[in-house]
């Protein structure tokens, strides 16, 4: 049991670092051949593709 609740512990933290990584990146897209920035992604719509 105790096996249990530390593996969903760790699975839960994982699943929030995951979530945090992915808000905080920045919300420009861009050319990776050129580097230049081609679109703002709205963090609305960032959020709803995350989920």
């Amino acid at each position: 049991f105790v096996l249990l609740v530390e593996y969903g512990y760790l699975l839960t933290v994982s699943h929030a670092r995951k979530m945090q990584w992915f808000v905080d990146q920045p919300f420009y897209v861009v050319d990776i051949v050129t580097c230049v920035a081609k679109k703002y992604e709205e963090l609305k719509e960032n959020i709803n593709r995350f989920q």
